[in-house]
């Protein structure tokens, strides 16, 4: 949480201070990485000996996070390459204006469906860890309907208050261009939003993350 307010407060102060895309990219950067640092210290374990490579481990692992690593891949070209055909059909103004509210309603869903699944998840865990699989995966379908009874209702209501929130947070010269584009874009992003933080945690849970 520390991370992402800190990101946030460093990039918008670096845009809006210098103007310059590549100030508030590291800036960015270096929101992350300074609450790492404050807690370094306490992230080193005592020195082990070295074990030896255990090929069985190493191929559990990568059952378990390439085809997580490939989908996070994919949906991350997504955006690129909804940007890329809809400059080449409509022109760069219409992909300009398409980009600025996928970024905004990407970033405060996901953010939001973020929030949620780094306390709810670790629930389903310790009921696994305690009470067995069973009960874990009873954990995870009440994950299921916490997440989907926030991220929708937020959803809607940010469709429902959009034309507030553009006087607010979207330039002058992009306001009143986007209208067309919320009712679509925001209810596919809470759909993306349920997949990650309602779907996925269940086949996290039965390490079957392929599907």
């Amino acid at each position: 949480c520390l991370r992402g307010l800190l990101a946030f407060v460093f990039a918008a102060g670096a845009a809006y201070s210098t103007g310059n895309a590549a100030a508030a990219l590291f800036a960015t950067a270096l929101g992350a990485a300074v609450p790492v640092l404050l807690v370094q210290h306490t992230l080193r374990g005592p020195a082990q000996p070295a074990a030896a490579f255990d090929t069985g481990v190493m191929t559990r692992m990568a059952r378990y996070a390439v085809p997580l690593v490939v989908a996070n891949a994919l949906y991350q070209l997504m955006p690129l390459l909804n940007r890329a055909l809809l400059a080449g059909q409509d022109g760069f103004v219409a992909a300009g204006y398409f980009s600025l509210v996928s970024e905004l309603s990407t970033r405060l869903l996901q953010n939001l469906g973020m929030a949620i699944d780094v306390v709810l998840f670790q629930l389903a865990i310790r009921a696994e860890e305690r009470e067995g699989r069973a009960a874990g995966e009873v954990q995870v379908s009440r994950n299921m309907g916490a997440v989907t009874a926030i991220v929708l209702p937020a959803a809607a209501g940010l469709c429902a208050v959009w034309p507030a929130f553009e006087g607010i947070f979207v330039p002058q010269s992009f306001r009143g261009h986007l209208d067309g584009i919320v009712p679509l874009l925001v209810p596919a992003l809470a759909v993306y939003s349920l997949i990650l933080f309602a779907a996925s945690p269940f086949f996290q849970m039965r390490h079957r993350t392929l599907p």
